[in-house]
């Protein structure tokens, strides 16, 4: 079962989201809706792919700021 360093290392930040998909996945394998960790992969990509969007974002921000920092350290 997924847990929350996984959703970590999915590049999902840390927050109230984490309760809602690992409760969602809990009821996903009680149901039998997902039996292994690829479904548990693929089941939280298409039940929140909002949380994915935030991840996504973060990381254009930060590459952003990367190279805005870049220009204000080679002038």
């Amino acid at each position: 079962i997924l847990r929350g360093d996984d959703l970590r290392g999915l590049g999902i930040r840390p927050g109230p989201i984490y309760r809602d998909i690992l409760n969602s996945l809990l009821y996903a394998r009680l149901d039998g809706h997902v039996q292994s960790r690829d479904d548990e992969l693929r089941f939280v990509r298409r039940r929140f792919p909002q949380a994915f969007r935030a991840a996504v974002e973060l990381l254009a921000n930060m590459q952003n700021a990367r190279k805005i920092l870049g220009i204000v350290l080679l002038a």
